[in-house]
């Protein structure tokens, strides 16, 4: 009720003002109906993020009614701590799910041009929490417009991305690092590498246990991907949300995560910064700590001029009990342009349709080829992913096993 208003509201001056006056004063009638509807049962919602989105309809409906100011400043007095509660302090979405994030986003933007538009004073603390969103929502961004796939993105589309970041009216630098959101960007030339580094929430079996995947485009053309969360088949979904289906690392075909277990991968150790040649990222999760007393690292570095891309996957084994480890795997999901075909020395050859440079990828660990899917919206398309197995039999007499790999342009050297 609360959007359907806003819609009505905001697109009036397209179909209502050629209607007769007995049409009009029907429409205004069927607001003030639905105002004092949501008036009344806002607060039944259990849900504050759709509270806000029944607030923003009722605040746009008693402004286009002729509200008086005060009335309104009273619903603002609502709306703000609702807005704190349900955002982190860096401004993102406590659900980290870039597509919530964004709707909620459109919402404040809409509240802040309505309170505009009235003799209200003061926005500036919207202001600020928007500034802080658009920030995360172009941290999220690949140069094709489209988010990064992780928490259930990639059903928004380009434009209205885009459409949303004009309306907010402030340029902001892409973040390097969202602390409280958890997630880490790195970019040099046309390379740019999104990684989550956030404990997974509670919901986390909607929204998938990707913990330290992270997506690699080079220009327009994406190389790494996450498959998506966004099939509508429910056995699939589940599937898509697993460890595996990410581009990280699972130990024993576990999930990093498991809320059914009381066991949630805890990220910390975030640091990103300058290194000699290029940029450097680093995190650690304990989410193999309570089955396998594991800790996991993650350390990337993207070499200025984006042409190579190193990582290392170290496991620490902290002494703690849990079961005897096994086989730990790294997958790297391929973007469906991407064509990959294995070299007789255990190199793999990357070619993206339509960019003129190849890639190629070489690890210490085996390394094989394996089908995997991409989900483009609900869109469902096969593609490839790169599989590194590395043996940990002997993880607990020598301490730690590091896996390490590489991502270099054909030209690069």
């Amino acid at each position: 009720m609360g959007q359907r208003l806003a819609n009505l509201i905001f697109c009036y001056d397209w179909y209502a003002p050629s209607a007769t006056e007995d049409f009009q004063a029907k429409l205004a009638q069927s607001i003030a109906l639905q105002a004092k509807c949501l008036a009344l049962d806002w607060q039944r919602l259990i849900d504050q993020t759709a509270q806000l989105t029944a607030l923003k309809g009722l605040f746009v409906a008693q402004a286009a009614l002729g509200a008086k100011t005060e009335n309104l400043e009273a619903l603002l007095d609502l709306t703000l701590p609702l807005i704190e509660q349900v955002t982190q302090a860096d401004g993102g979405h406590k659900s980290r799910m870039p597509d919530i994030h964004l709707k909620l986003m459109r919402d404040l933007i809409e509240i802040r041009n309505t309170a505009s538009s009235t003799d209200i004073e003061s926005t500036a603390q919207l202001d600020k929490k928007i500034v802080q969103m658009a920030a995360l929502c172009r941290m999220w961004r690949h140069a094709d417009g489209q988010f990064a796939r992780f928490n259930g993105a990639g059903l928004m589309a380009n434009e209205i991305i885009e459409e949303t970041l004009a309306r907010a009216e402030q340029r902001s630098k892409v973040l390097q690092l969202a602390p409280d959101s958890g997630f880490v960007r790195l970019s040099s030339a046309r390379s740019t590498l999104i990684m989550d580094t956030g404990t997974p929430e509670t919901n986390a079996e909607v929204t998938g246990f990707g913990t330290l995947a992270f997506e690699f485009a080079v220009g327009q053309h994406l190389l790494v991907v996450n498959p998506g969360q966004t099939a509508t088949d429910a056995n699939l979904q589940r599937l898509l949300c697993s460890t595996k289906a990410h581009s990280t690392l699972t130990i024993d075909g576990q999930n990093s995560s498991s809320p059914g277990e009381n066991r949630l991968a805890r990220v910390s150790n975030v640091e990103i910064g300058p290194a000699e040649g290029g940029m450097l990222a680093v995190a650690t999760h304990d989410g193999y700590a309570p089955s396998h007393g594991i800790l996991h690292h993650r350390h990337l570095f993207l070499a200025t001029g984006g042409g190579n891309l190193r990582g290392a996957d170290i496991l620490e084994y902290t002494g703690a009990p849990g079961e005897i480890p096994r086989l730990a795997i790294a997958r790297f999901h391929l973007h469906p342009r991407v064509t990959a075909a294995m070299l007789h020395d255990q190199r793999v050859l990357l070619k993206i349709r339509g960019h003129r440079v190849g890639w190629v990828f070489r690890s210490n660990a085996a390394t094989s080829l394996d089908n995997s899917l991409f989900f483009d919206g609900t869109d469902r398309m096969n593609c490839q992913q790169i599989v590194l197995s590395f043996a940990l039999g002997d993880l607990r007499a020598t301490g730690n096993s590091s896996i390490k790999w590489a991502f270099t342009r054909s030209d690069a050297g």
